[in-house]
C-alpha cells in the first residue's frame, strides 16, 4: 500500500515550472542558431572566395605553362569557367553568388601577363560579401579581407 504525505505535497515539478524552463531553453537555442547561421555562412564566403582565387591562379598558372592564353568568364550568378590549354570547364558554385556576370579576366602568353583590365569579382553569401580582384599587369589574385 502506498501512502501520501500527510500534507498532500508530492515531489516533482508543476507544469509553470516546466512551462518556464522550456521557455528559458527555447530562448537560449533562438539566440544559438542565429550565431551557428552566421558562423555557416562566413565559412561558406570563405570557401567560395578561397576557390574562386585559386581558379584564377590555375587561369593564371595555365597560361604561363602552356605558352597560350587563357580565361576565367563569369557565366551566371553561381557558375564560371575556365580555359586553360584549350579546354573549357564550368564551376558552380554551391552556396555562393559571383558578380559581375559576363565578367571576362584573360592571361595572355607568353609571360601570363593580364590581356584586359583588371576587374574586381564580388562573391556573396547573404548579407556577406568578399572581393576577389587581380592587381598590376602580372594579375596577381588576392582577396579583399576588408569585406
Amino acid at each position: 500500500m502506498r501512502r501520501t504525505p500527510l500534507h498532500g505535497h508530492t515531489s516533482g515539478f508543476t507544469l509553470l515550472e516546466m512551462l518556464i524552463v522550456l521557455a528559458v531553453l527555447g530562448i537560449i537555442l533562438a539566440l544559438g542558431v542565429g550565431s551557428v547561421i552566421g558562423w555557416i555562412r562566413s565559412t561558406q564566403l570563405r570557401e567560395a572566395a578561397t576557390q574562386v582565387e585559386a581558379d584564377l591562379e590555375r587561369v593564371r598558372s595555365g597560361s604561363l605553362r602552356f605558352n597560350r592564353d587563357a580565361q576565367f568568364q563569369v557565366l551566371s550568378a553561381t557558375s564560371y569557367q575556365l580555359t586553360v590549354n584549350g579546354r573549357d570547364s564550368v564551376v558552380t558554385l554551391p552556396n555562393a553568388t559571383l558578380g559581375p556576370v559576363g565578367t571576362t579576366v584573360t592571361y595572355s602568353a607568353p609571360h601570363s601577363l593580364l590581356g584586359s583590365a583588371p576587374q574586381p569579382l564580388r562573391i556573396s553569401v547573404g548579407p556577406k560579401s568578399r572581393t576577389v580582384r587581380t592587381i598590376g599587369l602580372t594579375g596577381k589574385v588576392v582577396i579583399d579581407a576588408s569585406n
